[in-house]
């Protein structure tokens, strides 16, 4: 992860720092001096406290008969007895301001990813009015989502540009939400594909000159229509296999919806109004207090750049609209307000080692 795919080392990073004193605040994988460390007493003792027949869920779907669910019952049923205790929801330490970690590696392009942590999760009523306005701000793979169209379509700095209101790992080899990757606490997050060194500052300021525009003064009427119609539809493609309808509703299992949260999702499409979109949105997202992570070469830079607002003109290689270019004037002098002591470098070699 340090040394091959840029963007999923920034939002590794960036989910870390948010939970950081959490369980969250680890990549799956754990630390080199976790795995390191690690004995086949430890292995066991694990699997020993988790594999349990009351901490097991069978989920099946096709063209299965009695016969099979009797033999897994059989089969499994020989696992120990027993439940782990609960653990509560992890609690992360309340952003306080702008804070930027800058990952500081021989980089040819800068990747960035920020967030904060929200207090919605899947099945709550207000996530699906959150759903609908991010969905129009940045939709996953989409290039008709607010951001794209900004930062790529009409400058073309990046491949592509997305925000999400739940966990959403290797987005790089995705097109549709994953299923099973759950979590009591999500967070918003914004992730801008890798852009030119010469231009991160100029894109980061755009991204959140866009999410404060949305905060500031909500949807607009035809934005919200055109979005409620595009997501009603679009979610019949989340779940398109039997694999997928059968992870969903282990899903909903997890978070406690009763009934399918994807048939959910399609009425509120339907019933959901833009009083109730921009009331979640005020509710739930902000631009005062957020996490940012950079990764990038000449750091030290960057910092600088940052921590003195200083102005970020970017000049593209090819000619822009007069309209492009004026509105390229405001971005970049978009302000940002960064104590020196909210900016911590990290050499890449140094990250995930404890």
């Amino acid at each position: 992860m340090r040394y091959a795919s840029d963007e999923e080392l920034g939002k590794a990073v960036l989910h870390n720092t948010i939970f950081a004193g959490t369980p969250y605040g680890h990549i799956p994988e754990g630390t080199i001096e976790a795995v390191r460390s690690m004995t086949l007493d430890d292995l066991r003792a694990f699997y020993q406290k988790h594999y349990t027949r009351e901490n097991l869920v069978i989920g099946l779907g096709g063209g299965f008969d009695e016969a099979l669910v009797e033999r897994l019952r059989e089969d499994l049923g020989r696992l120990p007895a027993g439940k782990p205790e609960p653990v509560p929801p992890p609690a992360p330490k309340p952003l306080r301001g702008i804070h930027v970690l800058i990952v500081e590696k021989d980089a040819p392009a800068t990747a960035i990813s920020l967030g904060f942590p929200i207090d919605v999760v899947r099945g709550q009523p207000d996530w699906y009015a959150l759903a609908l306005a991010n969905s129009w701000l940045g939709e996953h793979r989409n290039s008709s989502s607010h951001l794209f169209q900004v930062i790529r379509e009409a400058r073309g700095l990046n491949y592509g540009d997305y925000s999400y209101i739940e966990h959403f790992p290797e987005g790089g080899r995705r097109q549709m939400p994953p299923q099973n990757v759950a979590r009591r606490r999500q967070i918003f997050e914004i992730w801008i594909r890798p852009v030119p060194n010469d231009a991160r500052h100029f894109a980061l300021r755009a991204a959140l000159r866009e999410l404060k525009r949305l905060v500031d003064t909500g949807m607009r009427p035809d934005d919200f229509e055109q979005t409620k119609k595009f997501l009603g539809k679009y979610v019949l493609h989340f779940a398109p296999t039997t694999m997928d309808r059968l992870g969903y509703a282990l899903d909903d299992r997890f978070y406690g919806i009763a009934g399918s949260h994807l048939e959910i999702f399609r009425r509120r499409m339907h019933d959901v109004t833009l009083e109730e979109v921009n009331a979640a949105v005020r509710k739930h997202l902000q631009y005062q207090n957020l996490q940012i992570v950079f990764v990038t070469n000449d750091a030290k830079t960057l910092k600088e750049h940052l921590v003195h607002n200083t102005p970020s003109p970017y000049t593209y290689p090819t000619p822009k609209p007069q309209a492009i270019l004026e509105e390229d004037r405001q971005i970049a002098a978009f302000p940002l307000a960064i104590s020196p002591e909210n900016v911590t470098i990290v050499p890449v070699g140094d990250l995930f080692l404890k």
